[in-house]
């Protein structure tokens, strides 16, 4: 499997995330339906139709494209700090970012930002999902194209967005006996022995603190 060693990143909001309980404790990643995505051009592409009978082959695109599913998550170098990341999907800095590995056999794809594809319908489907418009490069992203709803990961660490704290907002809602209940992310993470770690501001610079006791 290709990036089978590789770490990658995934940046998500913390305040009352229903979502951090599953992944931190079943280790895995929600795959989305490509409907469900914030880029409003998902799923795009470019076809040559030069017959009506053509009109079928897009119908079968259309229906292949609603059976994918995507993971999506980025891969930057070690250290790195995204700001646009870290606005964007981790709450303006207020959420983490998870570091993990990639833990059942998967195609990961590295997303292209060159444009929508021009796809022949002889090709694999996923083609479409891995061509972007280069508005979206600053994301660095990578997928996994499944069926399934969820992929296995192996959590590595977290880091603590630079504007998170330990107020009481703070929570995430946990099944609890057919009920709910809220846990802190602290707690969450200690409960799950997960490595932290924290982006703080240092001579105009973001870097990682590993100082878990302290947030």
């Amino acid at each position: 499997m290709k990036y089978k060693k590789s770490i990658f990143q995934k940046y998500l909001k913390s305040k009352k995330n229903p979502y951090l309980y599953d992944i931190f404790k079943e280790s895995r990643l929600y795959a989305s339906n490509y409907t469900e995505l914030n880029d409003l051009e998902e799923g795009y592409f470019y076809y040559g139709v030069n017959e009506k009978k053509d009109m079928s082959d897009i119908e079968s695109v259309f229906s292949q494209k609603l059976e994918c599913r995507i993971c999506s998550f980025s891969k930057g170098r070690k250290g790195d700090f995204n700001p646009l990341m870290w606005a964007h999907y981790a709450d303006g800095g207020r959420g983490i970012m998870i570091n993990f590995k990639i833990n059942e056999p998967a195609v990961i794809d590295k997303v292209k930002y060159d444009g929508h594809y021009h796809y022949d319908q002889e090709e694999d489907i996923r083609e479409i999902f891995i061509h972007k418009v280069r508005a979206w490069n600053y994301e660095k992203e990578y997928r996994v194209i499944t069926k399934k709803t969820y992929v296995k990961i192996k959590i590595e660490s977290v880091v603590l967005g630079p504007r998170f704290n330990s107020s009481s907002e703070y929570i995430c809602t946990v099944p609890d006996g057919g009920m709910e209940k809220s846990i802190s992310i602290k707690k969450l993470l200690e409960e799950n022995n997960i490595p932290v770690f924290k982006a703080a501001e240092y001579y105009n610079r973001y870097i990682f603190v590993n100082n878990p006791l302290s947030y």
